[in-house]
């Protein structure tokens, strides 16, 4: 049996990084180039630092209260968006992009409309048949950052059971993580027979398998006494140090519900599990 194989790509203003075992080397390499491509493109279809990518042409589009025809992999992802934001009373609300940028919250503002407004909620949005969906506040915007790196780990994953990889932890700048197939020794770490043993940084770790776990945190100091996640019920940022921590069964939902967690816990660490 060939050991473990580390691949890594800088996506999403992160690091994502797959560790692959179980087959042979050739067919962990093509599964992995293939898989890392994959990543790419959720990146350009999900960048709102992107004027070509699928959520920006979006938003320009939308803008103006008008339906607009969207390729279904985004329609399907925003049902997503849509049942986490409903079930969480809309701790979870992917319209808060433009009040991050009002704010000065981020390095890079994004590409939004000329028309683009801060505020609104995603329950304004309809999705309707046809992969069509419609704005229903003119000018407001959808940023998917709360959700994406799942998305992306998600459709990498598939990609590598379909070709034959029988064994695989992924994670997304260490936030968001997703394994499947039994655990193996690797980087001086025994195998577990119960799952990957995850540590979840001040606090005790998880064990994972075939599940995937995501961990958002508000961070605010000194330089910075605003944290990066806004309460969309106050439309302002986290002021209070938070950790919250969710595993279920896609990376999808254990990122989107993450988010939600933390702004709805008002505790210092909070646990949720899906599964």
């Amino acid at each position: 049996m060939s050991e473990p194989v580390l691949y890594g790509l800088d996506a999403m203003r992160t690091c994502f990084e797959l560790v692959l075992h179980g087959a042979e080397p050739a067919l962990l390499s093509a599964a992995a180039a293939e898989a890392l491509e994959e990543i790419r493109a959720a990146e350009a279809q999900l960048s709102i630092f992107r004027a070509d990518s699928w959520l920006t042409r979006l938003n320009l589009d939308a803008a103006s209260g008008e339906a607009v025809r969207v390729p279904a992999p985004l329609h399907a992802l925003l049902r997503v968006c849509a049942a986490v934001h409903a079930a969480s009373e809309g701790a979870f609300d992917p319209c808060t992009g433009p009040l991050l940028d009002a704010q000065q919250l981020r390095e890079q503002p994004g590409i939004w409309s000329e028309a683009a407004r801060p505020g609104g909620r995603f329950s304004e949005i309809e999705l309707l048949p046809e992969s069509r969906v419609r704005f229903r506040r003119p000018g407001m915007q959808l940023d998917l950052g709360g959700i994406g790196k799942g998305w992306a780990l998600d459709r990498a994953a598939e990609l590598l059971r379909e070709a034959g990889v029988p064994s695989a932890l992924l994670h997304g700048g260490s936030s968001t993580v997703l394994s499947f197939g039994p655990s193996f020794a690797f980087a001086g770490r025994p195998a577990h027979r119960q799952g990957w043993q995850i540590g979840i940084e001040p606090h005790a770790g998880v064990l994972l398998q075939d599940a995937a776990l995501s961990v958002s945190a508000s961070r605010p100091n000194s330089r910075r006494p605003r944290g990066h996640v806004i309460d969309p019920q106050q439309g302002q940022p986290l002021r209070s140090t938070a950790t919250a921590a969710v595993i279920a069964p896609s990376a999808t939902l254990a990122d989107a519900w993450s988010t939600a967690l933390l702004v709805q816990s008002g505790t210092p660490f909070s646990w949720k599990s899906l599964l």
